[in-house]
C-alpha cells in the first residue's frame, strides 16, 4: 500500500521551502553582513533538496549513494563540532574563572 502522491508532494514541497527558507537567510546574513551558522543553513538546505527527492522521484539531483555520502559527511562535521564544544565547556571549568562562576 502507498501513500497518496499528493501527500509526497505537499512533504517534498514544504521540504524545498525549508530549503529555500535557509538559503534566504544566508543571502541575507551576508547583505546586512551579519553572523549566521553556515553549516546549520547549509545542511538544512541539503536535508531540504534530498528529502523533497526521496519524496517525488522527479525531483532527485543525485544519486543516492552519493547522497549518501553527503549525510556521512555532515554527520561527521557536526559530531566533530559537538566533541570540540563539550572540551570547550569542559575546560572552562577547570579555570579558576570558571570555577567562581559555577559555585
Amino acid at each position: 500500500m502507498s501513500s497518496p502522491a499528493w501527500l509526497s508532494a505537499t512533504f517534498a514541497g514544504v521540504m524545498l521551502t525549508v530549503a529555500l527558507y535557509c538559503a534566504g537567510r544566508l543571502v541575507v546574513a551576508r547583505l546586512r553582513r551579519r553572523p549566521t551558522e553556515l553549516d546549520t543553513d547549509a545542511a538544512h538546505i541539503t536535508m531540504g533538496v534530498a528529502m523533497a527527492g526521496m519524496l517525488v522521484p522527479g525531483l532527485r539531483v543525485l544519486p543516492a549513494g552519493l547522497w549518501e555520502a553527503v549525510f556521512v559527511a555532515g554527520a561527521a562535521w557536526f559530531g566533530g563540532r559537538t566533541l570540540r564544544a563539550r572540551r570547550a565547556a569542559a575546560s572552562s571549568l577547570r579555570t579558576p574563572s570558571g570555577l567562581a562562576s559555577a559555585a
